[in-house]
């Protein structure tokens, strides 16, 4: 089963203000491609108006440098089109309870990956045991699975979002 179709099996609601705030990356399974980073990173996201993400992800093993890119809403609740220069990859959000932990898809040319995320540095046993279903259901490797490294010194919350621009609002126009 592609990660694509699995958002159809693990039913999510289309609430994407819900997404809002700080996350962090947890854990990693790699169905194809290998992981360069294992570190646990921050990401903030700000809800656009047209349904779409701005994301900052923010690595302290590198001074607390920050990456920025957009998620743009690919049709279907849970569907997005990771933007970021000339990359333009699908994200699929496969379950989540918004409060705890987000279980994302994401596909690039070389990459397939199932991400899990939670508002805080460490998940729940609940959680990660829901992760491992999952990845399971969809045909991931768990014997796989990175459980990354959390970091002694994270970075400090962004105050604001520089404004760049709406990459999916240029998307749509074209």
């Amino acid at each position: 089963m592609s990660i694509i179709r699995a958002v159809s099996f693990f039913q999510i609601a289309p609430f994407p203000f819900q997404f809002e705030g700080q996350w962090f990356s947890i854990a990693v399974i790699l169905d194809r491609g290998e992981l360069t980073n294992t570190n646990m990173h921050q990401i903030h996201l700000k809800a656009r108006e047209n349904d779409s993400f701005s994301i900052m992800v923010q690595m302290p093993e590198e001074d607390c440098k920050r990456l920025y890119f957009d998620l743009c809403m690919s049709g279907k609740p849970g569907r997005f089109r990771r933007i970021s220069g000339k990359q333009d990859n699908p994200v699929t959000v496969i379950e989540t309870d918004y409060a705890s932990f987000a279980i994302i898809g994401v596909q690039t040319g070389s990459i397939r990956a199932l991400h899990l995320y939670s508002r805080t540095s460490e998940a729940s046993d609940a959680v990660k045991e829901k992760y491992l279903f999952v990845a399971k259901c969809i045909n991931f490797p768990v014997n796989k699975l990175i459980y990354l490294t959390v970091q002694t010194d994270m970075c400090e919350p962004p105050s604001a979002f520089p404004d760049f621009g709406d990459t999916c609002k240029a998307e749509e126009s074209e």
